[in-house]
């Protein structure tokens, strides 16, 4: 189930039509979110499910542009050498409350398939002091992810450290 603020935040993007432009703070969105769902190293399948759906379900775009958006997010992703475009886009676009619900929403999708890997923590608190969202803020978007999907301490299949 997708949670309310991310239903907001998501809504909170703008209604525009199928024109996906550089400065489209839905594609810069939808591509720092393809970083998250990259950060692992590992195709999971899962993660770009829930990608999917959340911008399926509340950008309001008849399915073809829900399917351009995304692709226009993979691909700003695909050509990007950093994050700073889309995180400097989205500063610009959203209210500080908004990039709040934005860190939820990238929380989502990481715990997606299951566990935060160390890659996928440190971008996310990358891009939440680049889009001015404070430690706190971010730790409690964590938790409160974390503890909702009751997760466990590390995923399968990995050694024990030491």
């Amino acid at each position: 189930m997708i949670l309310k603020h991310l239903e907001d935040f998501i809504r909170s993007l703008g209604k525009g039509g199928p024109e996906f432009g550089n400065d489209d703070p839905r594609v810069a969105a939808v591509a720092l979110a393809f970083h998250i769902v990259d950060a692992d190293g590992q195709e999971q399948g899962v993660e770009k499910k829930v990608l999917y759906d959340i911008v399926s379900h509340e950008f309001e775009l008849a399915e073809p542009d829900v399917k351009a958006l995304i692709e226009a997010g993979k691909a700003a992703n695909r050509d990007s050498l950093d994050i700073f475009n889309f995180t400097s886009t989205l500063k610009r676009h959203l209210t500080k409350e908004e990039c709040i619900k934005f860190i939820g929403v990238l929380w989502e999708i990481a715990y997606a398939d299951g566990y935060i890997y160390e890659l996928e923590d440190t971008l996310i608190w990358r891009i939440a002091e680049m889009i001015g969202v404070d430690r706190k803020d971010r730790l409690e978007l964590k938790k409160m992810v974390g503890q909702r999907k009751q997760l466990p301490e590390k995923p399968k299949g990995l050694p024990e450290t030491k």
